[in-house]
């Protein structure tokens, strides 16, 4: 791939980071602020209509059981999980966005961190939509290394032509 597009495809990715960043902190907080009650009444409302059509649907089926069953300590794991989670990213987005150097480094690693947990839970239950979210992340992992690398040595590569002159 040619850098422009390579480039072109690390602000996307940022872009799309960024409010899946915001999108997260805002699940947290809706998501520590509710209870297990409002959730499960949520979601009863959301997949009645669907079982009233079809008693056998398999989505509204496993939405309506699984968080009928929801612990508190789950909920709240996810409230935090998410929360964190988007934090990490609108931080780091917006030192990305902002071009400092110090961001590139500390985001890889902290987004690696979430990959890895994340593969671990996959490993113990697969997911689509943890998957989307694995691949995702280890795009912008490889985005971000390689505008890092671009970046790091372009200052260098000017000062060692200034000097040269």
């Amino acid at each position: 791939m040619r850098r422009d597009t390579v480039h072109r495809l690390f602000w996307l990715s940022l872009i799309i980071k960024g409010l899946d960043g915001i999108l997260e902190i805002a699940g947290g907080i809706l998501l520590f602020a509710i209870g297990n009650a409002t959730i499960t009444r949520s979601i009863m409302w959301l997949t009645a209509p669907e079982l009233a059509e079809d008693p056998h649907d398999l989505l509204a089926n496993f939405l309506a059981h699984s968080l009928r069953h929801l612990p508190d300590n789950t909920r709240l794991f996810g409230a935090a999980y998410l929360f964190g989670h988007g934090a990490v990213k609108v931080f780091f987005v917006a030192g990305l966005w902002r071009e400092k150097l110090w961001a590139f480094p500390t985001a890889l690693s902290i987004i690696s961190v979430f990959v890895f947990y994340q593969l671990y839970r996959l490993l113990q239950r697969p997911s689509a939509g943890l998957t989307v979210l694995t691949v995702i992340d280890l795009f912008v992992i490889a985005a971000s290394w390689r505008e890092y690398q671009v970046r790091n040595s372009t200052p260098l590569l000017a000062r060692d032509l200034e000097t040269e002159e």
